[in-house]
């Protein structure tokens, strides 16, 4: 239980952010996290997060895809979308701080 604390916690801290909102997609059950009501995240379980990221942004931050995820399995390494696993607190922490400078970076001044 632990994990879905911490993840409530996560999405507690998200929906504290300007202008982001954290909600199920439609009818579904896929938690999303949107940016002036664009999904620019989801979460795949109580310890992942899958936050689509431009290749600049990749770059600049030196990210690189988690290796052991089992979501997305065929998933281009190329692809936007990329996996991040949060089991402490630092690393909620740490997603917490990428995901401000993501929105700074690629998502504010651009309507």
């Amino acid at each position: 239980m632990k994990n879905m604390k911490l993840r409530t916690q996560f999405e507690k801290e998200l929906r504290a952010m300007p202008e982001i909102k954290v909600e199920l997609w439609k009818d579904s059950d896929l938690m999303c996290v949107f940016y002036r009501d664009k999904e620019f995240a989801h979460f795949h379980d109580h310890e992942e997060i899958d936050i689509r990221l431009s290749q600049r942004f990749i770059k600049k931050e030196a990210l690189s895809p988690l290796k052991d995820s089992k979501y997305h399995l065929k998933r281009s390494k190329k692809s936007r979308w990329m996996q991040f696993r949060f089991t402490t607190k630092k690393e909620v922490e740490e997603l917490l701080s990428l995901v401000s400078r993501l929105i700074k970076d690629e998502y504010q001044g651009s309507d």
